[in-house]
């Protein structure tokens, strides 16, 4: 059973915002958990997305790794870009601090949410 594409990409869009609106409300440490969260999550929906063009589990465990790397190199950009950051700040946003264990464990999150939907995948809807 093929997955629906915009059910991934509604959900990955809810998380976007729902961590933005947080982050506007509590400073990063309050809520630093949720952040863990949202990477768990998205590693399940990118899997679900990449899941409709990509048959071999290897392909799609790769191709969400890929999508969480480059969600850490805009993490990474943002911080070290002043007018970025700045800009960021004018609208309460602030990011949290980007530090390299907070990078790999944020990517391991990413692939622990695909292994955890291919999972769910192959024993409850294949």
């Amino acid at each position: 059973m093929r997955i629906l594409i915009i059910i991934p990409i509604l959900a990955l869009l809810a998380i976007f915002i729902t961590s933005k609106a947080i982050g506007r409300i509590k400073t990063y440490q309050e809520v630093y958990w949720s952040f863990q969260f949202f990477h768990l999550l998205g590693g399940i929906f990118v899997a679900m997305f990449w899941s409709n063009f990509l048959y071999s589990w290897t392909s799609i465990l790769f191709a969400t790794l890929i999508v969480g790397i480059l969600w850490e190199a805009h993490e990474r950009i943002v911080e070290k870009n002043k007018w970025l950051r700045n800009t960021l700040l004018k609208f309460k946003i602030a990011p949290g601090p980007i530090t390299t264990t907070d990078t790999v464990f944020d990517l391991t999150l990413d692939i622990l949410g695909g292994i955890i939907f291919l999972i769910l995948n192959y024993y409850f809807w294949s």
